[in-house]
């Protein structure tokens, strides 16, 4: 079941969502994931997420893998544009978090962290994964795949129900591994699948309030 999606439009076009007041858009699902998965109740919610315009929507849900505990922050973007403001509510980052991007492309994804900055892309002619980082005052530095702070973009897709299940879209594992995402990954995304990247324990190792994460499918 889901609950809690605000959807309105307004005016706001391309990167000016400054002027925009936060918009408050929590959902939180149960779904059936490839591990065994469990519903949370949204005051249970281990974080909360705001957008800068109205539209946008957000789900959290976790899974268990073994001794993993997963938290998995899904969002939807219809205009392709948008950030979001995501605020800690429990005492630390989980360890293993997933960001999933409902996205046709990934022209930019851009995650801050205190002064620091991870810039991603997935380029639209060539399908490859790039990142790099910029710190206040400094210039940009490419991220090598090698490099512990490289965080791996996947194509997930959603599972079609069984006979008898309800209709809950459920992503599948990554339909690429880390070593296969630069070659394998194309633009654009077909219906049912979606981005999928592990944000790296390194990025949030100082355990911000919150952090910030802002997105563009395709230039225009």
């Amino acid at each position: 079941m889901i609950s809690g999606i605000h959807h309105a439009r307004d005016g706001t076009e391309g990167r000016n969502m400054t002027r925009t007041p936060w918009l408050i858009a929590v959902v939180i699902v149960s779904m059936t994931v490839a591990e065994s998965a469990q519903t949370t109740r949204q005051s249970d919610a281990p974080m909360l997420v705001e957008f800068s315009q109205s539209g946008d929507t957000s789900v959290i849900s976790s899974s268990e893998n073994g001794d993993i505990h997963r938290t998995v922050l899904e969002l939807r973007s219809d205009r392709g544009i948008g950030e979001c403001k995501v605020h800690r509510k429990s005492e630390n980052w989980p360890k293993a978090f997933t960001l999933r991007l409902h996205l046709r492309g990934l022209e930019q994804i851009v995650v801050y962290v205190d002064d620091r900055k991870w810039i991603g892309s997935v380029s639209s002619s060539e399908g490859v994964v790039r990142w790099s980082y910029q710190t206040k005052g400094a210039m940009e530095q490419p991220v090598e795949s090698s490099d512990p702070n490289w965080c791996s973009i996947g194509i997930a897709r959603l599972k079609e129900p069984a006979a008898g299940e309800e209709p809950h879209p459920a992503p599948t594992q990554l339909s690429q591994k880390r070593s296969e995402l630069s070659q394998e990954i194309r633009v654009p995304l077909e219906e049912g699948e979606c981005w999928e990247m592990n944000l790296p324990e390194n990025w949030l190792k100082e355990n911000p309030a919150s952090i910030r994460i802002s997105w563009i499918d395709f230039y225009r």
